[in-house]
């Protein structure tokens, strides 16, 4: 279902700033602000769920939208199967955290979510399809991180729907899949062997095989240092490092020579950045 601007009230005056007032109430008219489009494969800075803030929910797409006004080439989302089978973005295996609804995704249909669950301000919970309408009409490139604990299992059939969505979509040089289990990336590579992959390596260990198991390796700053990034630069993997939202962290990540950098929020790594 193609995205539409969330109905809202813009308070300015309990706004952080006027720039923040300004892109609230562009976002309630459904104009965000227009942000520089993206090359295809350009992952130089992520925003993890988007960049959401207390009035907008993570994983939809004025958080989207908000991470690439601040500055980001692409954006990270999580995929996860309705009772039908359907893909919607939602990080948890549970409803309850970051909607009204309450329960597992997995129990609800696609038509339940949409009549009766939204974020903030009544902001709907995007499809698969939504997202790439979005993403292919503003030009970004997305990771996306396939969710299966707690949740339905994935088949096989559910990867091809996926990456067949994406190639129709126009998006398939825009599209890297996330996922901390080798089956899953061996299965996306499977449906297409046009389809880029990354492996989210809880440690270097893993990192290592990682290389030889996905086109590219998401690694937590913690375990990334500049011998070890080159490392899998040569094993010829794509390197992003995630980082979330401690200065600490992106320090470390540039010190480790990051190319490719995942971050929780955009808004406040730009203004880190420009200090």
């Amino acid at each position: 279902m193609p995205w539409r601007a969330p109905r809202c009230s813009v308070r300015p005056r309990r706004a952080a700033s006027l720039g923040t007032a300004l892109f609230l109430a562009a976002l309630c008219l459904g104009q965000a602000p227009a942000a520089r489009a993206a090359e295809p494969g350009d992952y130089r800075l992520v925003g993890h769920r988007g960049d959401a803030a207390s009035w907008q929910t993570e994983n939809t797409i004025p958080a989207l939208a908000r991470a690439l006004h601040f500055g980001a080439s692409a954006v990270e989302v999580d995929l996860r199967l309705t009772a039908d089978r359907r893909v919607v973005l939602m990080h948890d295996a549970t409803l309850d955290r970051t909607t009204t609804c309450s329960g597992p995704v997995a129990a609800r249909t696609v038509r339940s979510l949409r009549e009766h669950c939204t974020g903030v301000r009544g902001t709907p919970i995007p499809t698969l399809r939504g997202l790439l309408e979005w993403a292919s009409h503003h030009e970004a490139n997305l990771l996306m991180e396939i969710k299966t604990r707690g949740g339905l299992q994935w088949r096989v059939r559910d990867f091809r729907v996926v990456t067949t969505m994406v190639r129709r979509a126009g998006m398939a040089d825009r599209v890297r899949y996330l996922s901390r289990r080798p089956v899953v990336l061996r299965r996306i590579e499977l449906a297409s062997r046009h389809n880029h992959t990354q492996y989210l390596a809880p440690g270097w260990r893993l990192a290592l095989r990682g290389a030889g198991i996905a086109d590219g390796v998401n690694l937590h700053a913690s375990q990334a240092t500049r011998a070890r990034v080159r490392l899998l630069r040569a094993r010829g993997a794509q390197v992003l490092i995630r980082s979330s939202t401690n200065p600490v962290w992106w320090q470390r990540a540039h010190a480790a020579g990051a190319r490719g950098l995942v971050v929780g929020d955009v808004a406040a790594y730009a203004a880190w950045r420009r200090r």
